[in-house]
């Protein structure tokens, strides 16, 4: 490695390091070679895919942008199965917000993404692949576990835990909660969609999630969703891919895992 770092600066005439008795770092040269190698390697990587793809076959690099209502349970499982299928497949998955991922998918920087968000991007195809209900949850040591049902005036008794990223505060909450039919007390705020399910789990609060991305708790009996006299409206979940490129052979197969999960019953 030494060597070779040695002859890549001589071929150059430059310094790619300040080296110390402490640490190694690049210098603002190193840096340049470094973003320009990264360019290199990426695009190594996305012709080992393009060549799969006029093969017809599924292998290559795949990036994939999601959040976290499909990265919880339906990406994992859904890439698992790929990857098994499919060894020469390369998953990278990022979590992204919509606004992100429609322009790294518009740039070609990003193969699929899947959310629940998003708007009408220029040089974004968007299409539902699925749609999921909303559920208020608890953990076993909930007071309501056992009664299995909330009612609206419970709800202002009950502290909730409630989605928000740093920064948009003032925005509507991004679990489409039906405030509007049931208001609820906000016990807690988390960016992390899987901290909340489990400090739902831990039974400190309630939650409202869409049922796909719980479905493991509920199953085994972690979470239990409540009945309501209220209802908000289905989650729709949506997958995002580049306009006028035909989706890659692998990307396509991801995302017919994923319908393939969305439609298997529903536990709650």
């Amino acid at each position: 490695m030494s060597k070779a770092i040695k002859r890549l600066e001589l071929s150059f005439d430059v310094e790619l390091f300040v080296r110390s008795t402490r640490k190694v770092t690049l210098t603002r040269k190193g840096e340049a070679v470094l973003a320009h190698a990264e360019s290199i390697l990426a695009r190594v990587e996305r012709l080992h895919g393009d060549l799969a793809h006029l093969e017809n076959r599924v292998a290559g690099a795949l990036t994939i942008g999601a959040m976290e209502v499909f990265s919880t349970e339906l990406i994992p499982s859904a890439l698992a199965e790929l990857v098994r299928e499919h060894p020469s497949v390369t998953p990278r998955c990022y979590e992204i917000v919509p606004q992100e991922m429609e322009r790294l998918i518009a740039e070609g920087r990003c193969d699929v993404g899947f959310t629940i968000g998003g708007g009408r991007a220029r040089g974004v195809d968007y299409n539902v692949v699925g749609r999921s209900p909303g559920v208020i949850a608890c953990g076993r040591t909930h007071p309501l576990y056992g009664k299995g049902r909330l009612g609206v005036r419970e709800a202002g008794k009950f502290p909730f835990v409630v989605p928000e990223f740093r920064g948009r505060e003032n925005e509507p909450s991004l679990d489409q909660f039906p405030q509007d039919l049931c208001p609820r007390v906000v016990g807690a705020t988390i960016e992390l969609m899987q901290t909340g399910i489990e400090l739902c789990v831990q039974g400190a609060y309630l939650g409202y999630f869409p049922e796909v991305s719980v479905r493991g708790a509920l199953r085994d009996g972690r979470l239990r969703a409540l009945r309501t006299t209220f209802r908000g409206e289905d989650f729709e979940l949506r997958v995002l891919t580049r306009r006028s490129r035909e989706a890659s052979p692998a990307c396509a197969k991801l995302i017919e895992l994923v319908a393939q999960r969305l439609a298997s019953d529903r536990t709650a």
